[in-house]
């Protein structure tokens, strides 16, 4: 028996779906998962009343005040086969969806040591090639480039204690901007790097870092930072002009933070 051939728009959007079903995997068995804790709960509660009839009605039977183990699981056992059932498939969801994540996750500490490493090396080759001032002055181009396609704050509402006002910054490996200066990015550096040292991990995430400075958390700060074992926050600071006349302090770093920081030997 043949089966007939689908339409090719019907094709695509079949194609369509089982990608975004499988892009959505873990949030879906998770989802699965605590539905089914809840419905084991629920069937648990409902098949409560059954089984103590069951017991009460065994306990008549054999003529004793108390069953045994084995004779209670003999008696009332059955009313609860739905509710385990139920159970151990949420179990395998969840179990499922850290499984996906695990694995996505080692898959992308992989592309992002594999991307660092050829940034290094690529870097390394440029300066041989060019030298270091040639390098310095492409990564410069680079990054106002960079700057001028992001969009900086609109309003300056950050002040210092002292008064004086922060200077427009911009984080050049992550392409953002934010109101800070020299002085606060080498105090908020230095914490982190005394934490990391003396505190309770030796690690500090991205978004640690900016919570020192005040500054916003991004989406990936959590995901990426330092870890004493490679060495302290240093940051690299550099200025460009915007629109020709505005100053801005760029903001790099000498180690960029990595990603899986909390797991480095």
């Amino acid at each position: 028996m043949t089966f007939p051939k689908l339409p090719k728009g019907l094709r695509r959007a079949a194609l369509k779906g089982m990608l975004a079903v499988k892009k959505k995997s873990p949030e879906i068995l998770t989802c699965l998962g605590i539905s089914g804790m809840i419905t084991t709960t629920v069937l648990a509660v409902k098949a409560t009343p059954e089984a103590v009839r069951r017991i009460e009605a065994k306990k008549d039977e054999v003529g004793c005040e108390k069953l045994t183990t084995v004779q209670t699981v003999q008696a009332a056992g059955n009313c609860y086969i739905p509710a385990a059932m139920t159970g151990a498939a949420s179990i395998a969801c969840l179990i499922g969806a850290k499984t996906v994540t695990g694995r996505r996750n080692a898959a992308l500490a992989t592309a992002y040591s594999l991307a660092e490493n050829s940034l290094r090396e690529y870097k390394a080759k440029v300066i041989e090639t060019v030298g270091e001032e040639q390098e310095a002055e492409i990564q410069k181009k680079v990054w106002r480039e960079r700057a001028e396609k992001s969009t900086p704050p609109e309003t300056q509402d950050a002040v210092c204690a002292d008064g004086f006002h922060h200077e427009l910054c911009y984080d050049a490996m992550f392409g953002r901007y934010f109101y800070s200066d020299r002085a606060e990015i080498e105090r908020a550096a230095n914490n982190k790097n005394r934490d990391m040292t003396y505190g309770s991990e030796p690690y500090v995430s991205l978004n640690d870092f900016y919570g020192d400075l005040n500054v916003s958390p991004v989406e990936i700060g959590d995901m990426v930072g330092w870890n004493i074992a490679r060495g302290f926050i240093k940051p690299v600071f550099d200025s460009m002009l915007m629109d020709g006349h505005k100053p801005i302090l760029v903001l790099s770093y000498e180690k960029p933070p990595v990603y899986d920081f909390e797991y480095i030997d």
